[in-house]
């Protein structure tokens, strides 16, 4: 078992102890609770724990391993948001790595240190969730408002950049052609016999290839994205 510290003091650092208060404080945690004196301290001096470019703490992180203490003196020291702090002790958590927080009296080791960390991994499951969902709210206005949110352009679909994003307009050629599709199919015509027909006609597929096949035009049948609206639509609305 290796113990390290961490130190950390911020660009207005004057209501902080200063990197070697720090130190003094791990090194006496230590003596006090029989841990191996630190096999290394490291330290950000003048580094805001809003920055996750902090040198020192990457490196500390790529040199603990299964088994080592990480001290530090305050938990914000491990950074100033959420996102970061959670993110901390979750890499201790999966690399089994005992961390300490001596002012807050937190040691994962201990029946109260292991809530706090189930405390801490329940808030940080419902951050992702969160920003999963507003993730997924966002992607579904544009949808609805005829924005493109990834992916190719779909057959129907001309995509034309606007102020507010990629936005896809009606292709009224390729909606005719859609119309086609869907309607020798339903007049019994197979999935061979339609590329067939396309082909005759001098149509290109999207990607501007005179070559049509079968799972060609099947994707124009089956497919889910917003060029199936366009079958729904009515020619006045282009």
């Amino acid at each position: 078992m290796r113990t390290f510290g961490y130190v950390r003091v911020s660009t207005a650092h004057q209501l902080e102890l200063s990197p070697e208060q720090q130190r003094q404080e791990i090194m006496g945690y230590c003596e006090r609770n029989a841990l191996p004196h630190p096999t290394r301290i490291f330290a950000d001096d003048g580094v805001s724990g809003m920055k996750v470019e902090r040198r020192e703490y990457q490196v500390m992180l790529a040199t603990v391993s299964q088994g080592d203490v990480v001290i530090t003196y305050d938990l914000s020291r491990l950074g100033r948001r959420a996102k970061e702090l959670i993110s901390a002790l979750d890499f201790f958590r999966e690399n089994q790595i005992r961390y300490i927080s001596i002012r807050q009296g937190l040691d994962s080791s201990t029946i109260a240190g292991s809530l706090v960390y189930g405390i801490l991994a329940v808030v940080n499951e419902m951050l992702v969730h969160e920003a999963r969902e507003r993730t997924q709210s966002s992607i579904d206005y544009l949808k609805a408002n005829g924005f493109k949110t990834g992916g190719c352009v779909p057959f129907g679909f001309d995509a034309v950049p606007t102020n507010s994003g990629i936005k896809l307009v009606a292709n009224r050629a390729e909606y005719d052609v859609i119309v086609l599709v869907n309607t020798l199919r339903a007049s019994g015509s197979s999935l061979r016999s339609i590329a067939k027909v396309l082909q005759d006609r001098g149509v290109k597929t999207k990607q501007g290839c005179d070559v049509w096949h079968a799972s060609t035009v099947r994707a124009l049948l089956t497919r889910g994205d917003d060029a199936g609206v366009l079958l729904a639509r009515k020619d006045n609305d282009f």
